[in-house]
């Protein structure tokens, strides 16, 4: 009998076993394979909106390309039908003194003009009865060649040919106009090596390669990012190599795989901890030390799994669809101003997600994308959004999360906002006992009783075991809050139905003690 029972013990304490390895699997390994999906979808999200954000670029210049290329045809047909000495030159009379008269009197009206319009970076004419050629070069910064005098002088004396022409010299890129009439050809062209240290510098890295042509770029490896627009005769490409658009976040991407399959391979050393615990005797020392282990343990997947949610926060859908609809709605009213007002506060929002890897940001910037977030639904909703501001001087150099304003004043106007009715939002900052308190407020739709006893439940962090997908973003505000400041910091909200809805936000801070941190952008 005795031996049956210690057989039946040894089989009853497998069996326990068995479960704790099946439990360990079971709460780990689903963890572990979500967060290298999770990581995967949040860098392509971030590399497509990248891409976008180099489609958009190259369009503007394209569009400013095609600016130029509209004033200089206006200017050189403005000429021959208004200037009378450029009429009298194209005339090519028999006078000569008439007709070299004419010509520098023009060359003069030539040289005015082209100062004072955006147009290209030179002017020609050839006049095929005198065998002569006058030009104008606008650009100082380095010598003109003389082969591309030459170059156009005999494809004026051999073709008809009419339109835009890409030619690449030994000495850079041009796009060059050809124009005909009777006896006499004419144009201008646009320096496009220019065009390409202008956009290459606006990108803001060496890393670019910036590349006009009239065939299309070839770019085989897939660690690359490439954008192409234009037409046929002409085609501008944006490439640059994924690492460095992303910058930080392939290493962080790399540490997150290594985290996610080191708790992978913690799985057998939990289980002879957890084994050890139940099958040994303990005291009390040792279960206080493995407590501190779990409690980090717990801690470090808490961070992880929040850096990630936060990381997609940031780059929203919903947010973009509603960005583009508004882009799209102004250009098929050709509102031009104002789709640049939109594109370049997307530029900062984006700037400000991609190049910021800090906890915490200069309120200052923080204030000037929230300004505008406010111009730009102001576009979208007519005017009927204004806001207010009531800061304290020395609250410009406090530093908060980023976009941890900007989001409060975006849900105050998604939320609040009425039809054919003025919202009026109003951001306070002040700073008092070491803390600051920044107070969103406007007179929008407010809350029912339902959803504010809801928020308020989870700001006092009652019910932050249940997180609908509307709350999320209040959720991850707290979190990051108590993540950075600790139990210091809060937020709470006040509102009333149809009468509007105030949002208080405290963290701490010494204004005493200097911030010897740099920022650059």
């Amino acid at each position: 009998m005795g031996i049956h029972v210690n057989g039946k013990g040894k089989i009853l304490k497998m069996s326990v076993q068995i479960k704790i390895m099946t439990i360990i699997v079971i709460l780990v390994f689903p963890l572990n394979i979500l967060s290298i999906y999770q990581n995967k979808v949040a860098i392509d999200t971030m590399m497509d909106q990248r891409k976008l954000s180099f489609e958009n670029m190259a369009n503007v210049q394209m569009k400013e390309l095609e600016k130029q290329m509209e004033n200089q045809q206006f200017l050189l047909s403005y000429f021959n039908i208004q200037d009378t000495n450029c009429i009298r030159m194209i005339q090519q009379p028999q006078n000569e003194y008439q007709y070299k008269s004419a010509m520098y009197r023009f060359y003069s009206t030539l040289k005015t003009m082209t100062r004072m319009m955006e147009c290209g970076d030179g002017y020609y004419y050839y006049l095929s009865k005198k065998s002569d050629m006058l030009y104008h070069n606008l650009d100082t910064d380095k010598h003109f060649n003389k082969d591309m005098v030459d170059f156009i002088r005999d494809k004026c004396k051999i073709s008809d040919y009419n339109g835009w022409q890409f030619v690449e010299f030994p000495f850079g890129k041009y796009y060059i106009l050809f124009l005909n009439m009777k006896d006499v050809s004419y144009g201008g062209w646009i320096n496009l090596d220019r065009l390409e240290e202008e956009l290459l510098a606006e990108l803001g890295g060496e890393d670019f390669q910036v590349t006009f042509s009239d065939e299309e770029i070839q770019v085989d490896n897939q660690d690359w990012i490439k954008v192409e627009t234009g037409g046929e005769n002409l085609k501008l490409s944006i490439c640059v190599e994924k690492s460095s658009v992303l910058g930080d976040l392939p290493g962080f991407q790399l540490f997150n795989r290594f985290i996610s399959f080191l708790y992978l391979a913690l799985i057998p050393i939990l289980y002879f901890v957890l084994r050890k615990l139940l099958f040994t005797p303990y005291n009390e020392t040792e279960n206080e030390l493995l407590k501190v282990k779990l409690d980090n343990y717990e801690y470090e997947i808490a961070r992880h799994k929040m850096e990630i949610e936060n990381l997609q926060l940031q780059i929203r859908p919903h947010f973009l669809q509603n960005t583009f609809n508004l882009l799209y709605e102004l250009a098929q009213k050709n509102e031009t101003t104002q789709m640049q007002g939109v594109i370049l506060y997307l530029s900062d929002y984006f700037r400000h997600i991609f190049r910021n890897n800090k906890e915490v940001e200069l309120f200052q910037k923080e204030l000037r994308l929230v300004d505008e977030l406010i111009k730009m639904a102001s576009i979208k909703y007519d005017g009927n959004v204004k806001i207010e501001y009531q800061i304290d001087p020395e609250i410009y150099l406090v530093r908060v999360p980023p976009l941890l304003i900007h989001n409060f004043v975006e849900n105050a106007i998604k939320h609040g906002i009425k039809e054919k009715t003025i919202l009026h939002i109003k951001l306070e900052g002040y700073y008092q006992n070491l803390q600051v308190i920044f107070i969103i407020s406007d007179d929008g739709n407010g809350m029912s009783k339902e959803i504010l006893e809801k928020s308020q439940r989870i700001l006092s962090e009652k019910d932050m075991d249940d997180v609908s997908h509307s709350h999320i973003g209040l959720y991850n505000s707290v979190k990051r809050l108590k993540y950075i400041y600790g139990e210091e910091a809060s937020v709470w909200i006040e509102s009333e139905e149809g009468e509007g809805t105030s949002v208080m936000i405290t963290i701490p801070y010494n204004l005493e003690n200097e911030d010897e941190s740099v920022d650059c952008e």
